[in-house]
């Protein structure tokens, strides 16, 4: 009875407390009615990452799911022709492993777009990588669309779309040259898979998927584009060809899944990478200066059994940590002294690609100066044998110039004219004789009767003669004149010349010049 009063007391106490008084009662009416409880916040709502597989257990089942998948297709492809009674035509047809409207088509689209999920949460994960200073996470965006095309194909064959697109563009087939597509299919799926094997490439199970995704889809190509004989294959064509684009779009969801589980995990802490540390570089002399090694001393099994017990003992005595949260700091103790090892690393790295690159600098300096030294070397020897030039022109204008005159001198003693001969020793000139009849004429007057007249003959005038020495004089007085004119026009060219090529102008400006100077040459000599 007792306890049954006390009982019923205490739990009367408590209604007591939860039941509103009046202030209460005021107060609670001004606020807004919460139509759902604490759980529909968005704290207490699942994360999409909360959908990635992260223990050893779930991702056995996931991948027991996708194996069950696919063996019940094949199954119920398998058994099509005997179910036929029972689902009908239609059903038979959707059994299929190959064509539209079928499971496996389905199934297919819907691994592909989730394919696109998983690449958009690997980029909203990758983004936050630390040492992803080249922005490699931004592929993750490309594969995403891309995947995303891939399931819109497998809905409504984009490829009888585009081929018919190229046709009209081109107005050339591509049914007739299936090569072509083939080749262009082939490339398009190395490049992909090269760029991932290039991403994946620190999970190995993921890339050990990539490399099966890539042999079921070139499987796929070559049995869609080529005529595979019967003998070569123990089941019939399209269900080799249904097989291998199930292979292909289900590990690709498979290895993007265990991908996802990585980068999460990674990014936890959980999972730390092994990374290959390089051996410092020691300078030769630094060696030398210093001491001999000691051998390292060898620890005994009992020495790391007491240093396993007193860390041990030391992580109890801190804080009664779970499993997980001792983990999590031993990673990050590793972490961060592997931080500070690589800070060291990069920062001696730093030093010698500063000192090399001030080596460099000095090395370009003197090699600039060096070059400026044999340039103005070059200069001078270059004006010293325009100044040479110069006066070996002059010299050899000044030496023509002066022997044209001493010929011009030498020739106007050697023409100079005869003194007047006197009278007294002048002749006179012989009249010319007149000439004589021959015989025959005058036999002729002297048997003619005199009526006939004879002819008047008119001696002719003689002309003065002109001997060959005279011309020969007149032609020398007139000579020393012209030579020396085009004697010194030459030579006053030549020193013209020399001074436009020594000076410095430019090419077109001495150009010019040795045109005047040989134009006004020319007018010289033809004065």
């Amino acid at each position: 009875m007792v306890t049954r009063r006390t009982d019923a007391r205490r739990r009367r106490v408590l209604s007591e407390e939860f039941v509103p008084t009046d202030e209460s009662a005021v107060a609670d009416d001004n606020r807004p009615m919460q139509a759902y409880s604490f759980g529909a916040n968005r704290r207490n709502q699942p994360k999409t990452t909360d959908l990635i597989p992260k223990r050893s257990l779930a991702i056995t089942l996931f991948f027991l799911l996708l194996a069950s998948i696919v063996g019940l297709l094949n199954s119920l492809a398998w058994y099509a022709k005997p179910l036929e009674q029972v689902v009908g035509e239609a059903g038979s047809k959707a059994f299929a492993l190959s064509g539209d409207g079928t499971l496996a088509n389905w199934v297919c689209s819907i691994s592909l777009l989730l394919c696109s999920g998983i690449c958009l949460q690997l980029f909203l994960l990758r983004k936050h990588k630390r040492d992803d200073y080249g922005g490699m996470y931004r592929v993750w965006i490309l594969m995403a669309a891309m995947f995303l095309f891939a399931s819109l194909d497998c809905a409504i064959d984009l490829r009888s779309i585009v081929a018919k697109l190229f046709e009209f563009l081109t107005h050339r087939s591509l049914v007739q040259t299936p090569w072509l597509m083939m080749a262009i299919e082939l490339i398009v799926l190395a490049l992909i898979v090269i760029r991932m094997l290039f991403e994946v490439r620190a999970s190995k199970f993921s890339l050990a998927a990539v490399l099966t995704v890539w042999i079921g889809f070139v499987g796929c190509i070559a049995l869609r584009n080529v005529a595979v004989p019967e003998s070569l294959t123990w089941v019939d064509q399209k269900t080799a060809y249904g097989n291998c684009i199930l292979l292909g779009c289900v590990g690709s969801f498979a290895a993007l899944t265990v991908y996802a589980r990585f980068v999460f995990l990674h990014a936890h802490g959980l999972i730390q990478l092994k990374i290959k540390e390089q051996a410092p570089v020691v300078d030769e002399e630094q060696a030398a200066d210093q001491p001999p090694a000691r051998l390292a001393t060898t620890i005994s099994k009992v020495e790391t059994k007491i240093e396993s017990e007193t860390e041990i003992e030391t992580e109890t005595e801190i804080a009664p940590l779970s499993w997980s949260q001792k983990r999590a700091a031993r990673t990050a103790a590793k972490a961060e002294a592997k931080a500070v090892a690589r800070a060291e690393k990069q920062a001696a790295a730093e030093a010698r690609a500063a000192a090399k690159a001030e080596a460099k600098a000095a090395k370009a300096e003197a090699k600039a100066d060096a070059k400026a030294a044999a340039d103005a070397k070059a200069a001078e020897a270059k004006a010293a044998k325009a100044a040479e030039v110069k006066a070996k022109a002059e010299a050899a204008a000044k030496a023509r110039a002066e022997q044209s005159v001493a010929e011009a001198k030498s020739k106007s003693k050697s023409n100079a004219p005869a003194p007047p001969p006197s009278k007294q020793k002048l002749k006179k000139k012989p009249k010319p004789a007149a000439a004589k009849p021959s015989t025959q004429q005058t036999h002729s007057v002297k048997t003619a009767p005199k009526t006939v007249v004879q002819p008047h003959v008119v001696s002719p005038q003689p002309k003065p003669a002109v001997s060959k020495k005279s011309k020969l004089k007149k032609a020398a007085a007139a000579a020393p004149a012209s030579t020396t004119s085009v004697d010194t026009a030459s030579s006053e060219l030549e020193s013209q010349l020399a001074e436009i090529e020594s000076s410095s102008m430019s090419k077109s400006e001495r150009r010019r010049q040795r045109k005047l100077a040989k134009r006004a040459a020319r007018a010289k000599k033809a004065a």
